[in-house]
């Protein structure tokens, strides 16, 4: 489906994909909150059964904050996403 919107061939977008996930993603920066309450929304995307994106972002202005790339959702790859999370926020303060 995406290749006939796109107008670009499977293979095409499977190696931009890949292009893409093999690059170091940028740190993780939080924008300055202007709400003294923000709540953090994860979402999974799935390709296939074998791997999820997991999307996190600031719920209000819909601020994408950081993107992961795993094989599961699991637990502990999320929790250590909420951890650097935590530690920027707390350096931001």
């Amino acid at each position: 489906m995406l290749s006939l919107w796109s107008k670009y061939s499977i293979q095409t977008l499977k190696d931009k994909f890949h292009q893409l996930l093999l690059e170091t993603p940028p740190a993780p920066g939080l924008p300055q909150i202007t709400s003294e309450e923000a709540y953090l929304l994860l979402d999974g995307l799935w390709f296939g059964k074998r791997y999820c994106l997991m999307l996190y972002r600031q719920a209000k202005e819909k601020l994408l904050l950081h993107a992961s790339f795993m094989a599961k959702e699991h637990g502990s790859l999320i929790a250590k996403d909420l951890r650097i999370f935590y530690s920027l926020l707390e350096c931001t303060r």
